[in-house]
């Protein structure tokens, strides 16, 4: 008895061999042959050409267009521009200006911060001469040691306000 796998690929090595004999012969027996007995020649045009100095082509083409040398400017702090006397390719100089900030902003800003400061100075004054006033009469028993420690607290809180209000950027 024969090996089972070398019997089935035998048929199909015939098969396979079949299957070429087969279509080889289908396509000789299509084959249809397409050249002419007469043999007429090709129409030929004659053209003359004439030798030109140059010539122009227009081109367009997509892109961005950059300058050789770039500089960014800015502000050290925001606003608004209030003039702007340099152009785009203009040449400058150091210490040319360039553009200007308004300073309405920058002022009001600035007297806001400054009564806020002054207002925290006066509460704390306030605050600590509220705290003197308890302590003398915690002294006398008329106040209780709760109302001088909460007055002694309030004045400690304005204190770092007016420190916190006095470290404030004024920009």
């Amino acid at each position: 008895m024969l090996n089972p796998n070398l019997t089935r690929s035998f048929w199909l090595v015939v098969l396979a061999i079949g299957l070429t004999a087969g279509g080889t012969a289908l396509i000789e027996a299509n084959k249809v042959t397409t050249t002419s007995a007469d043999r007429v020649p090709m129409p030929v045009a004659a053209t003359l050409f004439l030798q030109e100095t140059g010539y122009r082509r227009k081109a367009t083409y997509l892109g961005l267009v950059r300058a050789g040398s770039d500089s960014l400017i800015g502000f050290e702090v925001a606003g608004l521009l209030q003039t702007l006397p340099a152009t785009e390719g203009m040449r400058v100089s150091p210490g040319d200006v360039l553009a200007q900030l308004g300073t309405d902003t920058r002022r009001a800003r600035l007297d806001e911060a400054s009564a806020t400061l002054q207002r925290v100075i006066a509460e704390r004054l306030q605050a600590e001469h509220r705290a003197e006033r308890i302590a003398q009469l915690v002294e006398d028993g008329s106040v209780s040691e709760q109302d001088y420690d909460d007055a002694k607290l309030t004045a400690q809180a304005f204190n770092a306000a007016e420190d916190s209000a006095r470290a404030l950027p004024l920009s």
